[in-house]
């Protein structure tokens, strides 16, 4: 794939929330399974409250008087505020996207093709819109659905499933989602999925807020590489010059002589673009009606930075 490691600006946003979700549950699992390791101390309850106090913000309050089951619910507390977070993280993504989208054919953002019923119709809707085909993600849509029915129980019900999510879980495309999964280690398996008791209640573990922002990361990355399609080289390219020639008073960075190897190198420091030849950027740039304007400029620069 020509340019396979383009990142727009959408996507790099979203990587680094997924990245960022992965610390903060990680990191705080870890520091509470830290705390819990010494709940058979007899003075375990007088040390967490002296931690509270201890800390470095203002704040009074009652005493814990049962840390320890405390803690097992701020595990659980965790993954609730990491489902909804990934939801949220994802919901500004395609907003993001389909706004981007929408500038390049002159049309307003029509809000409601992210606000229907079971979420992986918002992405049919999105990707039948600018005519992508979502065939390396078929084997998503089920658990992105699941995850995202999941989110809006927690929200919605205090965390007893909804019958869209019980219908979901008891199904075979599921089942089968879940047995055949492609995970980073070939030879692993997805984590299992929350537990639903008789009462109709999930039980969440940290993990399963991981899961669902890795779901939609994975889609991230296949919408990445629509965007550059449908919005072409040639946008980009322009974000570049307009940013790093145009709209500028002096250069950053390196210095070359030839406009086309300095467009070059910053096409691929913002959006790893590489491999653009001079004739595609000569190309590009007259296409754009802005080639003898970005010439000049940039001589300007050069000149200026020489005094």
């Amino acid at each position: 794939m020509e340019h396979k490691d383009f990142e727009s600006p959408s996507f790099v946003k979203f990587r680094e929330f997924h990245i960022e979700l992965n610390h903060y549950i990680k990191l705080s699992i870890a520091a509470i399974d830290n705390l819990l390791e010494s709940k058979a101390d007899p003075q375990f309850e007088d040390k967490v409250n002296k931690l509270v106090r201890a800390a470095k913000e203002k704040w009074y309050g009652l005493r814990i008087l049962n840390p320890v089951g405390e803690l097992y619910n701020l595990r659980v507390q965790l993954t609730k505020t990491g489902v909804m977070w990934v939801y949220s993280a994802f919901d500004v993504f395609l907003n993001h996207v389909n706004s981007v989208c929408s500038q390049k054919e002159a049309e307003e953002f029509d809000e409601s093709i992210v606000d229907t019923g079971i979420e992986s119709m918002r992405l049919k809707t999105l990707y039948e819109k600018y005519s992508w085909s979502m065939d390396s993600i078929s084997y998503l849509e089920i658990v992105y659905d699941y995850y995202s029915l999941a989110r809006h129980s927690i929200v919605h019900n205090m965390g007893k499933a909804s019958q869209e999510l019980i219908k979901i879980a008891e199904s075979k495309e599921f089942g089968y989602a879940m047995e055949y999964w492609p995970t980073v280690n070939p030879a692993g398996k997805l984590s299992p999925p929350p537990i639903i008791d008789e009462a109709g209640y999930m039980t969440l573990n940290p993990h399963h807020a991981i899961t669902y922002s890795d779901v939609c990361y994975r889609i991230s990355k296949d919408i990445n590489h629509h965007l550059l399609t449908h919005l072409g080289v040639s946008h980009f390219v322009k974000r570049t010059v307009k940013n790093r020639i145009l709209d500028t008073t002096s250069l950053e960075g390196i210095r070359c002589k030839d406009v086309y190897r300095y467009i070059r190198h910053y096409a691929k420091i913002d959006w790893k673009l590489d491999g653009i030849e001079d004739a595609s950027l000569r190309t590009m740039l007259e296409e754009l009606g802005i080639r003898r304007k970005v010439i000049s400029k940039y001589k300007t620069l050069i000149a200026n930075d020489r005094r």
